[in-house]
């Protein structure tokens, strides 16, 4: 029974360690279907009238389900300059849960981003695009530390009480920047860089030293191509890099996408296939799949490590609509900016 509850202790731990600010990590493979867990810039950083994002995540050994994620966003432009720039603003909704229910931390962002856009190309649209975001959020994080879940033995008796707090309520701010711009008619790319943390909200732990309770600032940058060979066939390459502390994470790979249908000026008629292959920092390799009817995008991913004895997987499913915007907003940007 005492290594039953160290395991489970230890477990609490390391989900609290992991989720802080779970809404705003980069362990989303999908990480095209939430653009602002990747850097408050990107909001509002599409062509039409508004964005709707829906991502669902699971990860499992052979035996248990150790994690699931449930993540919604939306954003839009809602206000557009004479001179095409615009401000944007959206929302996003995070919901962390570990250990059948057990440990939960559940998330609201709030974001918001300018966009000065500046040079024309031959077709008159602006074909560069420097964003400035900003996001504020409120989370709570709890526990169910009862009698229940430690086999009716009371925690005070193995000193749980002192160093972890089961119910936390805390703010986050976040900063980014970012910089589209167009090479030729057929290739553009992206960078972006993010700071996560800046309030430096406190963590679980409750009998420690301000630096050890609270959570470290989190760097992130990210880089995408879009290059469309052929009028059909087209290829997405990115990368993602994340640093925290001593911990850092990177995530690269490409997607490559067929149009089964052609229909250059007529967006909603367009039909699309892509497959993608990524890899991520710890031998974890990510196939991602889906389809593209119009401006609906539905997809499928597999998480999978080489070298883990005990099976983990993981898996995804997203949804995401752009709804249709106005001629004027449509000429707002001929940065297509596929891979954010």
């Amino acid at each position: 029974m005492t290594n039953n509850i160290t395991f489970r202790l230890l477990a609490f731990i390391s989900f609290s360690a992991c989720t802080p600010l779970l809404a705003q990590d980069i362990h989303f493979t999908q990480f095209k279907a939430t653009p602002l867990t990747l850097n408050p810039a990107f909001t509002g950083m599409f062509n039409g009238a508004a964005r709707v994002s829906a991502l669902y995540r699971t990860n499992w050994k052979t035996e248990q389900t150790v994690y699931s994620t449930v993540d919604a966003s939306f954003d839009m432009p809602v206000m557009i300059l004479k001179n095409g720039s615009y401000f944007a603003a959206g929302g996003q909704i995070s919901h962390a849960e570990g250990g059948y229910g057990y440990f939960n931390n559940v998330a609201y962002i709030g974001s918001a981003a300018y966009h000065q856009l500046f040079g024309r190309d031959s077709s008159g649209h602006h074909c560069s695009d420097l964003a400035f975001g900003i996001q504020g959020g409120y989370a709570q994080q709890w526990s169910n530390l009862t009698n229940d879940y430690f086999d009716n033995q009371p925690s005070p008796q193995m000193g749980i009480e002192p160093f972890i707090n089961p119910y936390i309520k805390y703010y986050m701010v976040n900063a980014g920047i970012s910089f589209s711009g167009t090479i030729s008619q057929h290739l553009n790319y992206t960078l972006g860089l993010s700071a996560n943390n800046l309030n430096r909200p406190v963590g679980p732990t409750t009998d420690v030293t301000y630096d050890q309770a609270n959570t470290n600032l989190r760097y992130t940058g990210e880089a995408g191509v879009n290059w469309i060979v052929t009028n059909g066939f087209s290829i997405h390459p990115a990368i993602i890099y994340m640093e925290q502390s001593t911990f850092d994470n990177v995530i690269a790979g490409s997607e490559f996408q067929y149009k089964l249908t052609k229909h250059p000026n007529a967006i909603g008629n367009i039909l699309s296939i892509f497959l993608g292959g990524w890899y991520r920092t710890g031998n974890t390799h990510m196939i991602t799949a889906g389809t593209e009817a119009g401006r609906l995008r539905v997809g499928i991913s597999v998480d999978f490590r080489s070298q883990d004895p005990d099976h983990e997987r993981c898996l995804e499913v997203m949804v995401r609509y752009v709804a249709p915007g106005s001629k004027k907003s449509s000429h707002r940007k001929a940065i297509p900016c596929n891979r954010f």
